[in-house]
Parts: structure tokens; C-alpha cells; sequence
């Protein structure tokens, strides 16, 4: 911390000479502007305040103020601006000077400075002239936010910008940047091959945005944005959105927001694929009647047509998927002990713990008798195969607390993940999973106790 009388010996004699301002005739140091209960107010903000005189010559600071430099505020009042450490000292003079002539107060001036310490902190500036009662200028006053986090965040934005453009690059897909604060939305990527517009045909509001939806999607659409932007979760949304030549198309948006380090969203970064085809797709399979008719999921041959489309998807953008395996245990005890209307009970509710783990673009079916299958793209958060697996373990604690059978759901579990480099097809993926499900049913890992437990 910089000694106060060292300060104090560094002031110029002249200090209008020094700070390069007319003093108008002032030679003798100035007290405050503002009153004591003013000063005690400001002494509250969490924003930095202080004053100057037209030498540049610190009047009062706030708490805050000193607090952005290190420093006390002993060390800054009644010291001239040039000799307190991190200043651009050319860089001040020329924005006071332009206060000075002007008359008129600059605000969000951005700076950088450097503290003694060498720590690089982004400031806010305001600044403002103070007259007398005669109208004359007499100094200057301002107000100082460190924005360091926020500039952090725009430089990991940028970082992340680049990352969102090689994949748009290689895959096809319209990226999209909305900035929550000011409500503009920036698109990119492939938007006139996937949508037919032109990014000058873009408004660039978000409002455009919103009347583009299909009105049957919009309303549930605008509440996953909401709640994802509440809960900090990532977006994963599928919906219609007009194309250019007036017809609907198929949209899975996907992305996350980023927040800074109070929790503000500062961004929201996703990219849009179109899914049209895979739509057409399951619109077939219903028609062919490809679902399990006690669960609702997609049957084996569903679950294999429909991935088949999915593996191909991930391999044009070069993501990984995981297939989780899934066996409901105790089955035969259930029919035994209770009936078969209460095993039919016991697999739709195991369909249901499925459907809420997994995210409803993920291909969710019943191959038949006690066997699930789940076939998900990898998502942003790049999960484990073991956080997979303890994300569906988590919600079928959560079912069984409730209570809602007579006895303790248990699903025997096998995960794998396959790479789009060396992607495994349905058959090789239902194969290893299968095998990791079977080593976990023989150590009893979901069900220590063994056998059907009876509450």
C-alpha cells in the first residue's frame, strides 16, 4: 500500500499546471462537494465514488473507491490523480479536459488498469462536472464499478464463439447468440441453408424470433427458455419455425446460458439443427404402429429404425452418443406375489422414471418383456458414463420415495459410450451395454438387499 506522506511529497506545486486544467484562481485546496449525509450515504454503494478539484486533487472517495486500488482512503484524499498507482494518466487528463470543455458528463467509459501488485482489473467510469452557485466550474465527480467478471466472461464468450463456429462449420447448423440485457439476437452458421433467410433479413430482435415459432409451439417454448435461464440448465427444446418460403420445419435447439459472477445471464449461446426428417420419420413409425402399447415408448423395432437415423445424425455432427440398457429386476416375483396386472403396473412406471431422467429428443423404448433401451446424443455437459448412470439412479430413489407400490423398483443398468470417430452401430452398442448390465445385476448393485424387496 503506497505510504500517505510519500503521497502527499509527490504533489505538484502548481497542480493546474500538472493536471493540465484551468483552476479558476483557486489555489486553496477544496473541502467535499457533497455534505456529511450525503458522504454517509455514498459510504453504503457498492460502486466506487470520489471528487476532484479542476488540479485533479482527490476532494472525498468512498470506501469502495479506495477498496478498487488497494488502498486506504487516507491514502487518496488530498493526493493529486497522477500519483495514485493503475491510472492512465494521459487517458484521464483527456477525458476530464473533454467534461471540462464540453460541459457534458461521459458515462461507461471503459478502462484497464494495473495495480502495484500487478493484478489487471476493467473498470466503469462516469464522470460529471460540478459547478458553483455561480455557475463556474469548480471539479469533477464520478462513479467507478470494477467490471473485471463481466469482461472475463465476454473473453470466455468469445473463446466458446469460436468453438460454436468450428461446429457449425462441420455440421450444418444455424448458431444463435442472444444477449439477455439488450434483448438482440445475433444469428449465424448455416441459417440461409437451413431457414432460406438471409442474416440481413434478420431483424436481429428477439422479437422476430418469438413471432417465427409455430403458435402451437410458442408458449411452451418461451417457458423452457424461462426456466432454463431461472434454474441454470441447458436448453434442449424441439419446435416448429417458419422458414422463409412460408411452410414450417422441424427445430432442436440446443445451448446454455452464461452467467456472470453475481448470477446474471449474460449470454445465451445455442445452436438450431434441423430435425424435419426425423420427425417425418416418427410420424411413420406411429402410423406403423411401432410403440409399445403398455408404455407408450417405441418398441425394439421402432427403437432400432429410429436409431439407426439417430447414429446417423451424430456422425454428420460429430457427436457421441451413449445407450444405456436397462432391466426392471424382480419382474416374475412381481407377477408371482401380486399378478400380472401389477407387473404391467411395475413397467410403466419404470418407463416413467426413464422419461424423466432422459431428455425427450433422447430415443427412450421398451425392447420387450423387462428390457429398456435408451439412445442419447452427448450432450454440452460432456457426462460420464457413470453420471449417467447415477442421474437414473437418483430419480428412481426419488420414485421410491414416494411410495406409490407396495414394493422397491429396481433397474439393473448398463451404460456405454461410443465416440463419432469410431462410432459403434445399434447392435454393437445394445451388445456392450447388454454385457455391463448383466455384471451389475450379479453384484447387486442398484438392489444390495437381493430378491424383491416388500415395503
Amino acid at each position: 500500500m503506497r505510504d500517505r506522506k510519500e503521497n502527499r511529497e509527490k504533489r505538484p506545486r502548481n497542480g493546474a499546471a500538472a493536471a493540465g486544467l484551468p483552476d479558476n484562481g483557486n489555489k486553496k485546496l477544496r473541502g467535499p462537494f457533497l455534505d456529511e449525509k450525503a458522504r454517509e450515504i455514498l459510504e453504503t454503494l457498492d460502486d466506487g465514488y470520489y471528487e476532484v478539484d479542476l488540479r485533479g486533487t482527490f476532494l472525498f472517495c468512498n470506501q469502495a473507491y479506495a477498496d478498487l486500488f488497494g488502498l486506504s482512503k487516507e491514502d487518496i484524499i488530498g493526493v493529486n490523480y497522477q500519483h495514485i498507482g493503475g491510472h492512465d494518466v494521459k487517458k484521464t487528463y483527456e477525458i476530464f479536459n473533454t467534461v471540462y470543455r464540453t460541459g457534458l458528463p461521459r458515462h461507461r467509459l471503459e478502462r484497464e488498469i494495473t495495480l502495484p501488485d500487478g493484478t489487471r482489473k476493467f473498470l466503469e467510469t462516469s464522470i460529471s462536472l460540478v459547478r458553483d452557485e455561480k455557475g463556474r466550474p469548480i471539479g469533477f465527480r464520478g462513479i467507478v464499478r470494477d467490471v473485471t467478471s463481466r469482461k472475463k466472461t465476454e473473453e470466455e464468450l468469445a473463446q466458446w464463439k469460436k468453438r460454436y463456429e468450428l461446429i457449425v462449420a462441420s455440421s450444418g447448423q444455424v448458431v444463435n447468440e442472444y444477449d439477455p440485457q439488450t434483448g438482440t439476437l445475433l444469428w449465424g452458421g448455416s441459417l440461409e441453408k437451413v431457414l432460406g433467410y438471409h442474416p440481413s433479413e434478420m431483424t436481429g430482435r428477439a422479437g422476430q424470433w418469438i413471432r417465427m415459432l409455430h403458435p402451437d409451439d410458442r408458449r411452451a417454448t418461451l417457458r423452457h427458455f424461462e426456466r432454463a435461464e431461472k434454474e441454470n440448465r441447458p436448453v434442449d427444446i424441439e419446435y416448429r419455425f417458419r422458414h422463409k418460403e412460408g411452410h414450417y420445419i422441424w427445430i432442436r435447439d440446443r445451448g446454455y446460458y452464461l452467467y456472470d459472477e453475481q448470477g446474471k445471464p449474460v449470454r445465451l449461446l445455442t445452436l438450431l439443427q434441423d430435425i424435419t426428417d426425423r420427425k417425418r420419420l416418427e410420424e411413420k413409425l406411429r402410423d406403423l404402429g411401432l410403440r409399445d402399447e403398455l408404455t407408450g415408448l417405441y418398441n425394439r423395432r421402432g427403437f432400432l429404425t429410429l436409431a439407426e437415423q439417430e447414429l446417423k445424425t451424430a456422425k454428420r455432427i460429430k457427436q457421441g452418443v451413449f445407450l444405456l440398457y436397462a432391466d426392471l429386476d424382480d419382474l416374475k416375483n412381481i407377477n408371482d406375489a401380486y399378478g400380472h396386472q401389477e407387473g404391467d403396473r411395475a413397467l410403466a412406471a419404470a418407463s416413467k422414471v426413464l422419461q424423466d431422467t432422459f431428455r425427450s429428443p433422447d430415443i427412450i423404448a421398451r425392447l420387450g418383456g423387462d428390457e429398456f433401451a435408451v439412445l442419447a446424443l452427448e450432450g454440452k455437459d460432456k457426462a460420464s458414463e457413470e453420471e449417467i448412470h447415477q442421474r437414473l439412479k437418483s430419480h428412481l430413489k426419488k420414485f421410491n420415495e414416494k411410495k406409490e407400490l407396495p414394493y422397491v423398483l429396481s433397474l439393473s443398468v448398463g451404460v456405454v459410450r461410443s465416440d463419432s470417430q469410431n462410432l459403434l452401430d445399434i447392435e454393437q452398442l445394445i451388445a456392450e451395454a447388454d454385457k455391463r448390465m448383466y455384471r451389475e445385476k450379479a453384484a447387486g448393485k442398484l438392489h444390495p438387499l437381493g430378491g424383491l424387496q416388500q415395503r
